[in-house]
């Protein structure tokens, strides 16, 4: 009797915590038409009833005032909750107005933000607001007589709620109601009066020390803005951009960024052009376009005025070899091949390796498999080799004894080669009694197929390395699509990869490293992106950075897709 007491005593308990928390939402408010509400962004992971008990409502309480939440909540969903219905005490709708001037890079959407107010709100008293603003404009601000203008009271928020603003994706209203993400500028290729230099949207600084200087970063890339019609590379190009910007959007409240994009114009002369502006010795990080006499020439000047130059479309460029500000993304091939076969000789220990030779076609891939096998001689592992000619037969592979484990390993990564062996390899296959025993291992190049030949990949448990992740679904990455379209109107463009995702990825790290650096950007700061991940290295440990990092894609046999960085 005394527990069933104690039990009921308990549960009474968390009733009275419920409703005290319920009754004061310690959340973050927005006004929307007029009205005030408190919001929650969903954590990945999170479900109705993780979020029920970690802002003490109940499931019907998250229902009444989100009834698109009763079919489950997703990772940065937004749930809105009424002030009106929540708050303990009376509240002020009283107003006064306030002067603000506009500094150096900020924008409507980082004075909003600021002030905790709409842009309906900021426009209805700045009606010149509408088609932006510029530095020394003296704005009138709204502000409720009871509000807390951020950045002022609210200097001491601890770390984690600075985390949790830096994955917040921004909630707007469209003029009929519905809720819709801010939208970032666009670059209009053709009917907007273009410039040579593109402002993106800059966020003021979170950072209430003043002597922290903004991070200048410089987008130089072949926009092709001259073009009535751009080619597929420029438009690839601008879509890269337009991830910065989305990226820029899910930083942290005032991050402390300025953003100037350059069109290259594919053009030597234009870059020497572009570099003698006065504004560009202020830069602190500078993204070369993919041509390597620019990239030489740019990393001059970064060492002549001591800025990082990053560098995510030149796999070939070895400036990082010599010069200590060079940012490499692409891991370099050799890299690359030491990182695979150390997957390799780990992941197939208790596999004997085959590899596959066709005689009548070119072996692409030798060099790697030449270096495989140097690795597994080294070591006294055994391996076997077959060739055949133009299609592997069932002679061809008689020998193989169907109760031992087989991993296939082909020396070429075309598709029409593939498909010459991959008839044979499932009908080995089904022919084992232990459907594990036989696997394929690869390359890149196959993330790009699609199809029957990838069905294929997924019976055979094949694995791949790869720069990048593709081909992997995430709850983060059906979010950036549906965000990058509800900004752009328009899907990312099918390539490998995808330029907005790597954009993405890339302006991630850096805000994530000058968050975790206290304003300062370090290169090595580790970043694991939707698409990317960063792991910066010295090279010797005194020239440039190079990144580290390769991922192993795994077509498994249930046909799902799963990505290993390593």
């Amino acid at each position: 009797m005394d527990r069933l007491r104690w039990f009921w005593s308990y549960i009474l308990l968390l009733v009275c915590i419920a409703t005290s928390i319920a009754n004061s939402l310690d959340l973050p408010t927005k006004s929307i038409r007029g009205k005030d509400y408190y919001y929650y962004q969903v954590q990945p992971k999170e479900t109705i009833y993780t979020v029920s008990h970690k802002l003490g409502l109940s499931k019907q309480d998250i229902l009444k005032f989100n009834p698109s939440a009763i079919d489950g909540v997703r990772a940065y969903d937004t749930l809105y909750f009424p002030v009106s219905e929540f708050s303990d005490g009376e509240s002020s709708d009283a107003v006064e107005l306030i002067s603000h001037e506009v500094k150096r890079g900020e924008t409507v959407y980082g004075i909003c933000r600021k002030y905790n107010i709409s842009t309906q709100e900021l426009v209805k008293h700045n009606p010149s607001a509408k088609d932006g603003v510029k530095r020394g404009d003296v704005l009138s601000i709204p502000v409720k007589l009871t509000a807390t203008v951020k950045g002022e009271s609210n200097q001491n928020n601890d770390d984690a709620d600075k985390k949790s603003q830096r994955t917040q994706l921004i909630a707007d209203l469209e003029s009929d109601g519905g809720l819709n993400r801010v939208k970032p500028p666009q670059i209009d290729h053709v009917n907007a009066v273009v410039e040579e230099i593109i402002e993106a949207e800059s966020i003021d600084s979170i950072y209430t020390n003043d002597s922290i200087s903004p991070l200048d970063i410089a987008v130089m890339l072949p926009f092709m803005l001259d073009d009535a019609k751009p080619g597929r590379q420029a438009q690839l190009f601008t879509e890269f951009y337009k991830g910065l910007l989305v990226a820029l959007n899910n930083a942290p409240e005032n991050a402390p960024i300025n953003i100037k994009a350059y069109d290259t114009a594919d053009s030597l002369a234009r870059v020497k052009t572009l570099l003698e502006q006065d504004d560009m010795a202020q830069m602190d990080i500078i993204i070369t376009p993919n041509n390597s006499q620019q990239i030489n020439l740019i990393a001059q000047f970064c060492k002549e005025n001591d800025c990082y130059l990053l560098n995510a479309f030149d796999v070939k460029n070895n400036c990082y070899e010599t010069d200590s500000n060079v940012l490499q993304t692409l891991i370099p091939q050799q890299q690359m091949y030491d990182k695979a076969i150390d997957f390799f000789i780990s992941e197939y220990a208790n596999y004997t390796p085959v590899f596959l030779k066709n005689l009548e076609k070119v072996s692409d891939k030798a060099q790697f498999v030449k270096q495989l096998k140097s690795r597994l001689d080294a070591e006294n592992r055994k391996y076997r080799e077959i060739n055949y000619n133009d299609v592997l037969t069932a002679e061809n592979i008689a020998r193989l004894d169907s109760t031992k484990s087989y991993v296939f390993v082909p020396l070429s990564a075309s598709r029409s080669d593939l498909s010459d062996i991959m008839y044979m390899l499932n009908a080995f296959h089904e022919s084992c009694p232990d459907s594990s025993s036989v696997r394929l291992f690869g390359y890149p190049e196959w993330v790009t197929f699609q199809g029957a030949i990838k069905e294929k990949l997924h019976k055979l448990n094949t694995s791949i390395y790869s720069r990048f992740s593709y081909g992997v679904e995430s709850p983060v990455k059906e979010e950036l699509d549906r965000e990058f379209e509800r900004w752009y109107g328009e899907k990312m463009m099918q390539a490998i990869p995808q330029q907005g995702l790597l954009g993405y990825d890339i302006m991630m790290y850096i805000i994530n490293s000058i968050y975790e650096n206290d304003g300062n950007f370090v290169p090595e700061n580790k970043y694991e992106g939707v698409q990317d991940s960063f792991y910066f290295e010295h090279i010797n440990g005194v020239a440039g950075y190079c990144n580290n990092v390769i991922y192993i894609i795994n077509y498994q046999p249930d046909g799902g897709t799963v990505a290993i960085k390593n």
